[in-house]
């Protein structure tokens, strides 16, 4: 699983709202899609070193996404759907053993009022 789109650092400035923040990249204010609702008010403090990705489309209101912070010298990931992508490619890979014998991964399964992350069959 990679991704060949450029990742450039920035500075955070401020977040409008649950899915916007505007960063500085060099000289420019730049808008970009936060992929994680949470508040992460301990976060999102103006000058703090962030990661963007460019990840442009027609459809999208942002050029890029929000996609970590080094926060405590640690590098962390904001991208809240990122844990599941990686456990499906393992689980699609067969890379984990206890789930080798499960020949079908469907996301996000219905159940009562909600959903699971995953149902395995087979």
């Amino acid at each position: 699983m990679t991704s060949k789109k450029r990742v450039l650092e920035a500075y955070f400035v401020e977040r409008p709202n649950r899915f916007l923040a505007k960063v500085r990249v060099d000289d420019s204010i730049v808008d970009v899609f936060v992929p994680n609702p949470g508040r992460m008010k301990e976060l999102m403090i103006p000058g703090k070193k962030f990661f963007i990705r460019e990840n442009s489309a027609p459809h999208r209101k942002t050029n890029f996404d929000l996609i970590g912070v080094i926060h405590d010298g640690v590098l962390i990931s904001l991208d809240s759907n990122l844990p599941n992508r990686f456990l499906r490619k393992l689980l699609d890979d067969h890379r984990l053993p206890f789930f080798q014998n499960y020949s079908r991964v469907v996301p996000e399964p219905r159940h009562y009022d909600g959903r699971f992350d995953f149902r395995l069959e087979g």
